[in-house]
């Protein structure tokens, strides 16, 4: 469990997990629904969790934490869509993402909605594709971030379309 809580207390782990898992179903909740406003019939998208544990607790046995994506998209006569929803609560310049989970969104046919601001009232977001996430890796600034090897994504680079709520 160090790796994954870096250099924060088991007690403030515990929290941010709690808190994290909570706002990523908003925010998920919040994509489907920007989906469905763009929508011409009633054929409308909807999500489940993807066989992991978003319930908020802490699972302390690391063997027993899942890497699956958070959620999968889901719309009749449409093929699924793993989801993985990531988030800033402010309006940032710049989002890092672990370079090892790049790797397995990759591998997974994994996308991330990735939110910014996200604790106003004018969040935005932008799609991160497998292609996208590839691309970052093989031409992106690495960083160590978390005490971890990361992409730095600059929120006004081109490839990215945002799309404020």
């Amino acid at each position: 469990m160090k790796f994954r809580k870096d250099i924060r207390t088991d007690k403030q782990f515990e929290k941010d997990i709690a808190e994290c898992t909570a706002i990523e179903q908003v925010l998920m909740q919040k994509y489907v629904d920007w989906l469905n406003s763009k929508l011409k019939d009633n054929n409308l998208y909807f999500f489940e969790d993807n066989g992991v544990d978003n319930s908020g607790n802490l699972i302390r046995d690391d063997k027993k934490v899942s890497t699956k994506a958070d959620f999968l998209l889901k719309r009749e006569g449409k093929p699924n869509r793993k989801i993985e929803i990531k988030f800033a609560r402010k309006d940032i310049d710049s989002f890092h993402l672990k370079t090892y989970q790049l790797e397995k969104y990759i591998l997974t046919d994994t996308c991330i909605v990735n939110f910014t601001n996200s604790d106003s009232d004018t969040p935005k977001f932008c799609i991160l594709t497998p292609k996208t996430m590839s691309d970052y890796l093989k031409s992106g600034e690495r960083v160590v971030f978390w005490q971890k090897p990361c992409v730095r994504f600059s929120v006004k680079d081109e490839k990215l379309n945002w799309v404020q709520l």
